[in-house]
């Protein structure tokens, strides 16, 4: 879960999976990869399934980065404002993971803080902002559909966690 440059760091995080005895015999070797080794399970497929939906996770974030620098670069606003301004969320999307992981797990969809109809209301204006300053919408286009296929399917009250 790191680039190669961050192999052996102390902050890398490797995920390991099979026999968990094995797994802790060899503990002190594996820390030469990776500060952070991570025994996942048994299954050995999970290993590479939580790999994905890391890298899942990664490249949206990434690209909500980017498109975020390029709303502000459209506008005149220095990079060196956005980068703190995202930061900031950082707290707060860390409680959304929590609420959403709780939700997932509990299959409980009742949306008690923002709807998915208030997130796609919210999300047209990155679709219209896009048009207006021509810029490339494909990622937030593809989530539109999601938004408007739970609303079809009556869950616009349903919570985030729904989608």
């Amino acid at each position: 879960m790191d680039y190669p440059s961050g192999i052996g760091t102390p902050e890398s995080t490797v995920f390991y999976s099979g026999a968990e005895a094995v797994f802790e015999r060899v503990k002190p070797v594996l820390l030469a990869l990776g500060g952070n080794p991570v025994f996942v399970g048994v299954e050995v497929g999970h290993t590479s399934a939580l790999d994905i939906a890391g890298l899942t996770v990664a490249l949206g974030t990434m690209f909500g980065i980017l498109q975020g620098y390029t709303v502000c670069e459209a506008e005149g606003l220095p990079a060196d404002v956005f980068t703190p301004a995202v930061k900031g969320l950082l707290p707060t999307l860390d409680g959304i993971l929590g609420q959403i992981s709780a939700k997932l797990q509990k299959k409980d969809y009742v949306g008690d803080e923002a709807t998915i109809e208030a997130w796609s209301a919210a999300h047209k204006e990155l679709l219209e902002w896009s048009k207006d300053k021509g810029s490339d919408a494909g990622i937030a286009r593809a989530q539109q559909d999601l938004f408007k296929k739970a609303i079809s399917a009556g869950k616009g009250r349903a919570d985030f966690a729904y989608l």
